[in-house]
């Protein structure tokens, strides 16, 4: 179990992504408890294209990688607060990207199952981790189209 300061810290980092900023403060604090704390190394994998999708991230320190494939281009690069993996959660399928650490990285780590019951729970962080999904699902795709 975290500490106080440590779980000061995740609550601080959960209230400053999309996903949750408006999700209430004893509601994030409850929400944080249930993060597990996963640790990557400068160009590891954190997941590839077409893995299970099972869990999603919340990026606590450091930077990642979004690519189609570990070689290749970088979509995005996205920073603390990101929340990451998230798609497989409404579609219950495999994951559409790769992410590679960039630097060290440390991610929070929430199984499906344990976040639907929060979801029921708490609603409205339902709604903006949906709003936050879409909302980057058209900016990469318009990104792919402008490239083109």
């Amino acid at each position: 179990d975290p500490g106080p300061e440590e779980l000061k810290d995740v609550v601080d980092t959960l209230a400053r992504s999309e996903a949750f900023g408006t999700v209430p403060h004893e509601d994030l604090e409850f929400l944080a408890t249930l993060f597990e704390h996963r640790h990557f190394a400068d160009a590891e994998a954190i997941c590839h294209l077409g893995d299970e999708a099972n869990e999603f991230y919340v990026i606590k320190n450091g930077q990642v990688d979004v690519k189609a494939d570990f070689d290749g281009p970088t979509l995005a690069t996205l920073g603390r607060s990101a929340v990451i993996g998230e798609y497989g959660i409404f579609t219950g399928s495999k994951r559409t990207a790769t992410l590679i650490a960039r630097g060290s990285v440390r991610l929070l780590a929430l199984d499906y199952d344990h976040f639907r019951r929060f979801m029921l729970a708490f609603p409205e962080a339902t709604i903006a981790l949906f709003r936050a999904s879409v909302l980057r699902q058209v900016e990469t795709q318009q990104r792919r189209q402008s490239e083109d």
